[in-house]
């Protein structure tokens, strides 16, 4: 699977350019930047990467005192109230990445191990 992410790099670089399309056509420029504060912050940062990995329970309290203080800011609460109409818009670009990122990845696996059988199941 990391052989498929790292090949699948350029088209996770497009990905993030339809993610900021997608907040950008549902939120201000103020709630943008207090959001990008957050996340671009070393605390938000390493927030979003563990959650990005689905990994919660590795969070730090630091970083879930972080994520709680940005989601009650102006900014926070209109990035909640629109996080539902964003990932509407990122849901099939989402999919769609998700299904090739699968594809390169059985082909690897097909390829390093000579068997072609269910790679996830």
């Amino acid at each position: 699977m990391e052989a498929a992410i790292a090949e699948s790099r350029p088209e996770a670089d497009g990905m993030r350019t339809a993610l900021a399309a997608a907040y950008a056509r549902h939120l201000s420029p103020s709630e943008m930047e207090g959001a990008a504060d957050f996340f671009e912050s070393p605390v938000g940062a390493s927030f979003e990467q563990k959650i990005l990995k689905q990994q919660a329970d590795r969070l730090s309290a630091e970083e879930v005192r972080a994520a709680q203080a940005f989601m009650r800011t102006p900014a926070g609460l209109a990035f909640r109230a629109k996080e539902q109409a964003i990932m509407q818009d990122l849901m099939p670009i989402v999919k769609a990445f998700g299904e090739r990122l699968i594809g390169r990845a059985q082909a690897i696996h097909c390829r390093e191990t000579k068997e072609c059988g269910p790679f996830m199941k």
